[in-house]
């Protein structure tokens, strides 16, 4: 008996803005970014896309054979590329990257955000979700399935498995930053070995 448990990915708009020291200390009207699909396709001249290793599978399935024009319109002029390209668009303005949930808030809290939680990345609060099936192969009439199902609604139902994903991106992150901070002061190091090798050496001579 094939047991499938539906599982959701939930896809979110990253957007770039620019902010001034101004606009952090005076009350002012935002500039409108979007925040779902109808939005993108409505904006002059705005772009988007997604990541290359993304956009197959289900998620391809779900823009390619819908039939809503607003997703059909997405799909016709979904640019795929690698991710540090399409957040390089997001930081130049005017193109949204549109990315699977979890993934892209650990890479902005990784790579695009300040010591002080600062972002000049938008992502938008709303989000939409891609179905995919994933099966587990369980034994017809095994001992164990009434418990284990049951098993997993209390760890969702008491809000676990939530507070482990939260636990598991924060340690990314963490260990991102980590690796960030290393990989500089290895980059320093080797300059700053560089230069001194590069030194004028005066050598005396005795006899």
């Amino acid at each position: 008996m094939l047991v499938g448990w539906w599982l959701t990915f939930c896809l979110v708009i990253s957007t770039g803005f620019r902010s001034s020291l101004i606009s952090h200390l005076t009350v002012q009207g935002r500039s409108r970014v979007p925040e779902n699909l109808g939005d993108l396709v409505q904006e002059e001249g705005w772009t988007w896309g997604t990541a290359t290793w993304t956009y197959d599978g289900a998620v391809l399935e779900y823009f390619s054979k819908h039939t809503h024009h607003v997703l059909r319109k997405i799909h016709k002029n979904m640019q795929v590329l690698a991710v540090h390209e399409a957040m390089n668009k997001v930081l130049a303005g005017g193109f949204s990257f549109i990315m699977i949930k979890n993934y892209i808030m650990v890479a902005i809290a990784s790579r695009y955000t300040d010591t002080y939680g600062q972002s000049s990345v938008y992502v938008s609060k709303e989000e939409f979700s891609v179905m995919s099936c994933y099966g587990w192969g369980v034994r017809t009439g095994a001992p164990f399935f009434n418990q284990f199902i049951s098993l997993r609604s209390r760890l969702e139902d008491a809000g676990l498995i939530e507070t482990w994903t939260d636990t598991i991106m924060e340690d990314r992150v963490r260990s991102n930053r980590e690796k960030a901070k290393s990989d500089s002061d290895t980059q320093q190091l080797l300059i700053q070995r560089g230069n001194t090798l590069r030194r004028p050496t005066r050598i005396k001579l005795y006899s």
